[in-house]
């Protein structure tokens, strides 16, 4: 079992039972894995079996297009460089060995995958794609495959082989013939790869067999007759019957540290004398003998088995722990990788197996494994609102007599994140379930000087002579307005300097040009004061309308009655006791009260920049949701962000 976030992946430099440092995809990271030739033996983690194979079993692109989540990856793969791969020891899965044995046997797996929410081929589950593996058994102390005497020729053979044993996939295995590597290595900290093993599986452990005894394993029954006489060397050779189904099959002589191979009907089988014993008596007389069978060749770079393991291929690792620059005559690793070929994508229930005959372990894929209590369903919609009224945060100017009116009406595009954890959501003092942000609020300043209307009733007078109101429009995004498309601005304020009611008019304006549009004369209307400006629509960016009272907008003589515009940032919307309008707050930062036992976490909306002049579909706003941190790391975060973008171009956005 091992934990990755949804869009994470596998990482080669993983420390064991650590899944937060399983998070860098690139190559820059403390994490990431760069491979080196020759293979260094010092590092630690020990490097991937893909180092020397030369590649990674994957290379997919994982784009929003096809798998969820918005998650988008060129390639898991850059030059010499290599990711998603995920190294499983011992003290994770105890049945693979740990420093067993003489020469100190190890075994790895190795995981690759990139696991994700999968929208691809109708898959719509959690998955994990392109999922493949290797094993691997490393000898922490080499093993020396030169026997006494023994000689390596120019193919590289080596003439007389250390039977060594060790266990591959769960079974004992003797080597019985070994051909090394052409390169050297530098030393004894680093491996090269290449060459071949020849390798048999034990039918009977090492034993001594005395004169007249036996060494039996199924059909097969090796008698231990007489020994022979010494030769030149002092050898003895020893005098054997086989036997198979209880007939005798061969009579051979069989020197002492040899192997002989004996084919009955097709079924091979061979006999190790390792050493033997001439005693004057024949109950003194012993051999060391061994059976074997199932021979198995294992050779650098070609595929293990072409008939049971066709997609899984060898890696043979091997070192010089005496010799500065001598044969690679220690093995250091044994390597089975899957090609590329093996590669699948694996949802829930799903097992990939290692290797595929025999299996001997498997990586099964659960999928989601978090229980209603350990996970909130966080929902994210947007919004129209026709109108909305709010809290003013406009700062009135230096100027005497500006004001600012508390209570602004406009339309406004809404975002409402929901959560199913009551107070999930803290900002202004408050908590809930849900946190609603205004992207388009407005701010409107006044000129308290042009009407005052007192708590008595009666009226004070500031304002300028009867002369018609004007309005100047000027935004950013100018192609948001057409003659088809119009915007359509109403004003309400006091027709005279006794009025004591509030009186309307609209004006449209079909087109910006050039970021800016003033209508003069409006319908001869007179505004001694304005009390509320409000649009039809809200409108993203820069927008502001300027009321002025004079026969010419903006003219020397004008008189700025009100001002209208957007607010800096987006805000929060919320309600509060004794406020007949929204309260609003600042939207950069909301904290996130996450499951019970996990800590806070924050939530952050923020304006993307100053849009261009006639922006289509840009984005105007990032979200960012900090997720839980990473299982077993406080300092792991991952952040789940989007952009909040105009879905449409030109005036229908």
């Amino acid at each position: 079992g091992f934990q990755a976030l949804i869009g994470s992946v596998l990482n080669r430099g993983v420390k064991l039972n650590s899944p937060s440092s399983t998070k860098s995809i690139d190559n820059t990271g403390s994490y990431s894995y760069n491979a080196a030739t020759p293979v260094s033996l010092t590092s630690s983690p020990i490097e991937s079996p893909y180092a020397t194979a030369g590649f990674v079993p994957t290379s997919t692109t994982v784009s929003a297009s096809n798998n969820g989540g918005g998650v988008s990856f060129t390639s898991f793969r850059s030059s010499n460089k290599f990711d998603n791969i995920l190294d499983v020891g011992s003290s994770s899965l105890p049945s693979l060995l740990n420093n067993a044995g003489p020469y100190g046997e190890t075994e790895h797996l190795w995981l690759t995958g990139f696991p994700v929410y999968d929208q691809a081929s109708g898959v719509n589950n959690f998955a994990l794609v392109d999922a493949n593996g290797a094993y691997q058994v490393v000898f922490n102390k080499p093993i020396d495959l030169m026997a006494s005497g023994a000689t390596v020729n120019s193919n590289h053979v080596i003439s007389a082989v250390n039977n060594a044993q060790f266990s591959l996939l769960g079974q004992n295995w003797t080597i019985i013939n070994a051909t090394i590597p052409s390169a050297k290595p530098s030393s004894s900290s680093f491996a090269v790869n290449g060459g071949k093993l020849q390798v048999a599986s034990s039918l009977t452990p090492l034993s001594t067999v005395y004169v007249g005894q036996n060494l039996t394993s199924g059909p097969f029954k090796a008698v231990l007759t007489d020994l022979g006489q010494p030769n030149s060397n002092g050898v003895v050779p020893a005098s054997v019957d086989l036997y198979y189904n209880g007939k005798l099959t061969n009579q051979s002589s069989v020197k002492a540290g040899t192997t002989v191979q004996y084919n009955v009907s097709g079924n091979l089988v061979y006999l190790r004398v390792n050493q033997t014993f001439a005693g004057l008596y024949a109950y003194s007389k012993w051999a060391k003998m061994q059976l074997y069978s199932n021979v198995m060749n294992l050779t650098d770079g070609k595929v293990f088995n072409a008939t049971t393991n066709p997609n899984w291929q060898v890696n043979l690792l091997w070192t010089n722990t005496t010799t500065t620059n001598g044969n690679a005559i220690d093995l250091q690793s044994i390597i089975l990788y899957g090609t590329s070929s093996l590669s699948t994508t694996l949802t829930p229930g799903q097992s990939f197996s290692f290797v595929t005959n025999p299996s001997v372990w498997k990586l099964q894929f659960i999928g989601d494994t978090l229980g209603t209590s350990q996970f909130d369903p966080v929902t994210i919609t947007s919004s129209t609102a026709g109108s909305v009224q709010y809290q003013n945060l406009a700062t009135p100017s230096t100027v005497s007599g500006l004001a600012m009116i508390n209570n602004v009406t406009e339309p406004a595009q809404e975002l409402t994140v929901g959560s199913s954890i009551s107070d999930a959501f803290s900002y202004a003092g408050q908590t809930g379930s849900s946190v609603v942000y205004d992207l388009t609020p407005y701010q409107l300043v006044e000129n308290a000087n042009a009407f005052t209307n007192t708590a008595s009733g009666s009226t004070t007078n500031n304002a300028p002579a009867a002369t018609p109101t004007n309005v100047i429009l000027t935004m950013t995004n100018g192609n948001f307005i057409t003659s088809s498309n119009p915007l359509s601005v109403t004003l309400t304020g006091y027709p005279s300097n006794t009025a004591t009611s509030t009186v309307s008019t609209s004006v449209s304006f079909n087109s910006v040009a050039s970021g800016t549009q003033t209508y003069d004369n409006l319908s001869s209307t007179t505004f001694y004061n304005i009390t509320n400006v409000q649009l039809n629509r809200a409108l993203p960016g820069n927008v502001v309308v300027a009321v002025y009272e004079d026969t010419v907008a903006n003219s020397a003589n004008a008189i700025l009655l009100a001002t209208l515009s957007n607010t800096v940032n987006p805000q929060i919307l919320y309600t509060q006791t004794g406020t007949s309008y929204d309260k609003l707050a600042s939207a950069s930062s909301v904290s996130y009260n996450q499951q019970s036992g996990e800590p806070s976490t924050t939530f952050t909306l923020a304006k993307t920049s100053v849009l261009p002049a006639n922006a289509v579909q840009d984005q105007y706003f990032t979200y960012n949701m900090v997720e839980n941190p990473v299982p077993g790391s406080t300092s792991y975060t991952d952040a789940l962000s989007f952009g909040i973008v105009n879905s449409t171009a030109g005036p229908s956005a």
